[in-house]
């Protein structure tokens, strides 16, 4: 037997070793993306009186969301420069938010809501395009 063959001999094997559950439990696990968290960020702003520190902010939208042992874990991994994932994407949110008009920054770490924000309101991703488009024409016209 060569070389190749061996080593794929010995991947085959220890393939057949591994525990497939798990493998499919990691790739199972659902991050949601920024985007997915603006309306979440929205309403935990409101549910917390329209202003609120990012750690605030982050424990609202983890409780609303009610994610699963491992997601939640995944949640809480630090993420860049930033102490856990959901505080990251929430900055990322946010970012967009503000452009949006609905947020703005207070400072680096605390968010309140403005006066374009209505009591329910939901943003999403085509909702950001839509206002960028917006800005965009307004800017050729003028």
């Amino acid at each position: 037997m060569d070389y190749f063959s061996k080593t794929i001999s010995l991947l085959e094997q220890s393939l057949l070793c591994t525990d497939y559950q798990n493998i499919i439990e990691v790739f199972a696990v659902r991050v949601p993306k920024f985007y997915d968290l603006m309306t979440p960020v929205l309403r935990a702003l409101e549910s917390l009186g329209g202003e609120a520190h990012i750690t605030q902010i982050s424990d609202e939208v983890i409780n609303m969301l009610c994610p699963s042992e491992k997601t939640h874990s995944c949640l809480m991994q630090p993420r860049g420069e930033h102490p856990t994932t959901i505080i990251c994407l929430i900055h990322h949110a946010s970012k967009y938010l503000c452009c949006y008009g609905v947020v703005e920054k207070k400072d680096a770490e605390y968010l309140c809501i403005t006066d374009k924000y209505k009591p329910g309101m939901t943003v999403d991703y085509s909702d950001i395009l839509k206002e960028a488009q917006n800005r965009l024409t307004c800017k050729a016209l003028s």
